[in-house]
């Protein structure tokens, strides 16, 4: 029943989306087994008309670890630019989610993607895309209230703690 909701929940959800607007934003969490956020998306639609007319879609996969570098405005707007997409769907891991690799992401997005594709736009699925270093992630601990993990990108080794309740504050 809860799988059936969701999809219900997503389908009124992608309606408004469905067309590509200049600059239009939106969000959309995905919940995994027990109800839990796993990940958040970020809809971005370009301001750029050139863009706007290819009516084409592109995801970029934040890697684990990368969640603070990789979500301010002007960083997501350039790789947005760089691109060239009409819209670019920004996926974010959320800390405390045991996410193996960047193929365990795409397995688990690619039922839900396609439903937030603009319309008119010829591909079906949408091309993944991400920066090269998607690192593992080790729990050292974990709580109700905290984690601490260790994320290893390009070959070394982070440990941040993270509040749950607040997990853009990274304690590194």
């Amino acid at each position: 029943m809860d799988r059936i909701n969701e999809l219900q929940q997503l389908s009124l959800y992608t309606e408004r989306i469905r067309e590509l607007k200049p600059g239009q934003l939106a969000k959309y969490n995905l919940y995994g087994k027990g109800n839990t956020l796993r990940y958040m998306l970020d809809i971005r639609d370009s301001e750029d008309k050139s863009h706007l007319s290819k009516n084409s879609c592109s995801a970029f996969i934040v890697p684990p670890g990368m969640e603070t570098i990789l979500s301010s405005e002007e960083t997501i707007a350039h790789i947005h630019q760089q691109v060239a997409s009409s819209r670019l769907i920004v996926v974010k891991t959320v800390v405390g989610q045991d996410i193996k690799n960047v193929e365990q992401v795409k397995e688990e997005l690619n039922p839900v993607l396609p439903n937030l594709i603009p319309r008119g736009c010829e591909a079906k699925q949408v091309p993944y895309l991400t920066d090269g270093s998607f690192g593992e992630r080790h729990y050292l601990f974990r709580d109700d209230e905290i984690f601490i993990e260790e994320v290893l990108v390009e070959g070394e080794h982070y440990r941040r703690l993270v509040l749950k309740n607040a997990p853009s504050f990274i304690q590194s």
